[in-house]
């Protein structure tokens, strides 16, 4: 099944539904503004500030956080039968998935998973052959 077939939360449980009209992307211009609700968080407002349209008819919006110093940015990218999204906050980064109207939203904590501190070089010990 796709992931879009299952209830909101099956796959992350802290997935928050929102509803996305499917025209959203193609009708947003420099200038506009757009509220998105993130959880935990509130609603962030964004001012576009670049429209991008790709060869295959994808259509991307780049934007900056009201009220933080064009230092936190929201991109959408609508396709053919999906979008996605990101939204970086002071709080961290939220993701948006979805397709047909609906989508969710959720924290992204995968940058907390990462020791700064180690490497993640997997060098080969050096008294072993080549393979």
């Amino acid at each position: 099944p796709h992931p879009y077939d299952a209830a909101v939360g099956t796959h992350r449980p802290e997935r928050h539904a929102v509803r996305l009209d499917p025209a959203l992307t193609g009708e947003l211009r420099v200038g506009d503004r757009i509220g998105l609700p993130l959880p935990g968080y509130g609603e962030v407002v964004a001012v576009i500030e670049r429209v991008e349209t790709s060869p295959f008819g994808s259509r991307s919006v780049h934007g900056s956080l009201e009220g933080e110093g064009g230092v936190h940015a929201l991109t959408l990218t609508q396709g053919r039968t999906a979008v996605f999204g990101r939204i970086t906050t002071p709080e961290g980064n939220f993701l948006l998935e979805g397709g047909g109207g609906a989508a969710s939203i959720h924290f992204d904590d995968l940058d907390q998973l990462i020791d700064p501190d180690r490497t993640d070089e997997r060098v080969p010990p050096t008294d072993e052959e080549p393979a």
